[in-house]
């Protein structure tokens, strides 16, 4: 029987949205990982985000956790299909951004104020919990081409309304 390749998804570029050099976002001094220990580490989950005693979860532990629950045969295709998770929400978020700019005659984002940003994120994501089913979220994260999935963000941009 032949073996089965898993489906390594590209990265998404995002432009204002930083991940850091590593790839795993910027690390905080006082998170120690609950699983493995590390400190000062780049958080990849929070166990019991809630309470007064919430757990983080380094990067590299997450992306195991998710091979692992999705049975992913590698991490490297189980890291890969997680960043999408986030990194699809991330554009959607970048698209807004850019219409707000362009609506609002700015040429770029450092015009913003702060107050707006969060406006901006609020609206943002409203919108994308509003417009996208889960189902429809799930099938964008598994498209390969960037273009394509800005293709169909794109087409719900209208409905965003500041």
């Amino acid at each position: 029987m032949k073996k089965q390749k898993e489906k390594i998804l590209s990265a998404i570029k995002l432009k204002y949205h930083n991940k850091g050099e590593d790839g795993k976002g910027p690390t905080d001094p006082n998170a120690v990982c609950y699983f493995c220990g590390k400190k000062n580490i780049a958080i990849g989950s929070i166990m019991d985000a809630y309470s007064n005693k919430p757990q983080f979860v380094c990067e590299d532990c997450a992306i195991k956790m998710y091979q692992k629950d999705y049975k992913f045969k590698t991490k490297v295709a189980a890291a890969a299909r997680r960043r999408r998770i986030f990194d699809v929400g991330y554009l959607f978020n970048e698209m807004i951004v850019d219409k707000y700019l362009k609506e609002k005659g700015l040429k770029t984002i450092d015009d913003l104020e702060l107050e707006d940003i969060k406006i901006i994120m609020e609206i943002s994501k409203a919108a994308y919990n509003n417009l996208f089913s889960k189902a429809e979220i799930i099938k964008l994260e598994e498209i390969e081409d960037q273009k394509k999935i800005e293709e169909k963000l794109k087409k719900k941009l209208k409905f965003v309304k500041f």
